[in-house]
């Protein structure tokens, strides 16, 4: 599959080779990832598409595009997106500021956008993680996983990766049993709600 800008016409142009192997990967990709394909719209996609085939600067240039004139799209959803590609190159002060401005559009929302706003300080926690500043991380880790064992249940992925990345905070702080509590309840979640061979389960016996 390859993804390129026609500049000259403003179209991004997809080519894809079709296979047996790849529509059945396909379909396990759609079914595992059914909420989040739900809720973003489809020329959104494509910037996330660019971002996981490592295409980093074109998948931020995408969503960039769309800063300028979002017509119907999710504009706190971009913000997101566009920190994510920031934080894949490094750069850490830009994602955080694209964190603060996707955070702050969904706790202005009317209501408040609360289950959504989860994911925002989910990834900033992310970053003081990465950053070795395992406090603020932390204080940014817990807010999150309160929101999405409200809004989700305490058996939900959303909610097992947040209880990773607190293991994995308490792994890096060398306080190995609380991070085995932790990532135990990641695993036991995984395992009932993915396939056995997912590489999900397997990351989270490794870190045990």
């Amino acid at each position: 599959m390859s993804i390129t800008e026609e500049k000259a016409l403003k179209l991004w142009v997809i080519k894809m080779k079709a296979t047996d192997e790849g529509a059945k990967l396909a379909q396990e990709h759609i079914e595992l990832n059914r909420k989040e394909i739900d809720e973003m719209s489809v020329a959104l996609m494509l910037g996330k598409l660019l971002r996981e085939m490592g295409k980093y600067e074109q998948s931020l240039k995408y969503f960039q595009t769309f800063l300028q004139d979002p017509q119907d799209e999710d504009v706190a959803r971009i913000y997101n997106n566009i920190e994510i590609c920031h934080r894949l190159k490094g750069h850490y002060t830009k994602a955080l500021k694209s964190l603060e401005h996707a955070y702050q559009l969904m706790i202005k929302h009317t209501p408040p956008r609360l289950k959504d706003s989860a994911n925002s300080l989910l990834n900033m926690g992310i970053i003081f993680g990465d950053l070795g500043e395992y406090d603020k991380a932390f204080e940014l880790y817990y807010k999150p996983l309160e929101i999405q064992e409200k809004y989700f249940g305490k058996v939900h992925l959303e909610t097992s990766k947040t209880l990773n990345n607190i293991g994995l905070v308490y792994d890096e702080r060398q306080d190995y049993t609380r991070a085995l509590d932790y990532y135990r309840s990641c695993l036991e979640i995984e395992q009932k709600l993915l396939p056995s061979n997912h590489i999900d389960i397997a990351t989270s016996l490794m870190n045990i």
